[in-house]
């Protein structure tokens, strides 16, 4: 009985990650497309030295992607 409660435990667990993974799963697949978008514009740009798509697409990457990162779960 005490091996199939800790059983059940840990698939609640499974179960807690696995939906929080799903909730945030589309706002991240979001995030990653708009940052393709942007890498795309930065790239196409002609008057854009080498050096400063590198800085903008670093920033733009930062900037997106930090919400995501530093969501507290």
């Amino acid at each position: 009985m005490f091996v199939c409660e800790l059983r059940r435990i840990t698939l609640l667990w499974d179960e807690l990650w696995l939906g929080t993974l799903n909730q945030h799963h589309s706002e991240v697949n979001r995030r990653q497309n708009q940052m393709e978008q942007e890498v795309r514009k930065v790239d196409n740009n002609p008057s854009l030295s080498a050096e400063e798509k590198s800085f903008l697409i670093a920033e733009k990457h930062r900037i997106l992607m930090k919400p995501v990162s530093d969501e507290s779960y």
